[in-house]
């Protein structure tokens, strides 16, 4: 009797081993991602403070304005998501959507309409 219980106690510590390493890998890839994002996100602020400079060579200084702004906050963005830990990220998500609810639901819904028409987008054609 004491075999079986030490066995079920050795299988239950070897699953949550298991959930743990799962949970650390999960966590390492999502980061990785997060990290990524940052990335491409600060190429895109170049890319944009260059096109604000096309603006305002051309004398469309509002406009120009407009898109070099977007792309401090864009680049401010980067950063963050680049030096950030992905739990603190997490907890200011949590913290943002209990200030902020409708704002949170409202870019929620934004990113799930943005995300279903790339989805939709990337279907081949059907016959």
């Amino acid at each position: 009797m004491e075999d079986e219980y030490t066995r079920g106690e050795q299988t239950h510590g070897g699953g949550e081993d298991v959930r743990r390493r799962m949970s650390d890998y999960v966590k390492s890839r999502i980061s990785d991602r997060v990290v990524l994002t940052g990335v491409k996100l600060r190429k895109t602020a170049t890319a944009l403070k260059k096109t604000g400079d096309c603006f305002n060579e051309e004398e469309q200084h509002l406009i120009g304005e407009y898109v070099t702004g977007a792309a401090d906050r864009i680049e401010r963005l980067s950063s963050y998501l680049q030096d950030t830990p992905l739990d603190r990220i997490r907890e200011d998500a949590r913290d943002f959507s209990l200030k902020n609810p409708w704002v949170f639901m409202g870019a929620c819904l934004s990113t799930g309409i943005v995300l279903g028409r790339m989805v939709k987008a990337s279907q081949s054609p059907r016959e």
